[in-house]
């Protein structure tokens, strides 16, 4: 978990309604040698926000999700 003081927003750094001072990260993983030149590796990760934060125009959220295939070769 992740979090600012307070302070940050006394001084103007971010306004309250529009941005949080916490998040906790949860990330999940997982890989296969698929042969001695392949790897494949498979990530999730799911970060909720002490309060809604603007992502966009319009757009508020008060969480994020990722899921991140890749693949690797060893030449």
């Amino acid at each position: 978990m992740m979090k600012f003081g307070d302070n940050n927003f006394a001084v103007s750094f971010s306004d309250p309604q529009n941005h949080t001072n916490r998040i906790v990260a949860t990330d999940l993983g997982a890989n296969e040698h698929l042969n001695f030149y392949m790897r494949m590796y498979l990530d999730s990760r799911h970060a909720p926000f002490a309060g809604s934060v603007i992502m966009g125009p319009g757009y508020l959220a008060t969480s994020t999700s990722l899921i991140w295939p890749r693949f690797q070769l060893f030449l």
